[in-house]
């Protein structure tokens, strides 16, 4: 019977650890989802800047 609790209370510390571990690796990814959204608008609205220089540019090259 003891020896039935013990592999019982092993199994639940496992369990509790690869919870604790799940978690962890979820608020990373959870983390760098967030981070890699920011640097796309980032890129997004830089790229946005730099297509109505050139659009800005280009017009005055024709006119000129």
């Amino acid at each position: 019977m003891k020896f039935g609790l013990e592999t019982l209370h092993d199994s639940l510390d496992d369990t509790k650890y690869k919870i604790c571990e799940e978690i962890y690796s979820q608020s990373s990814y959870h983390h760098m989802l967030t981070r890699m959204k920011k640097d796309f608008i980032a890129a997004k609205i830089s790229t946005t800047a730099c297509d109505q220089a050139y659009s800005n540019k280009s017009k005055v090259l024709d006119i000129e």
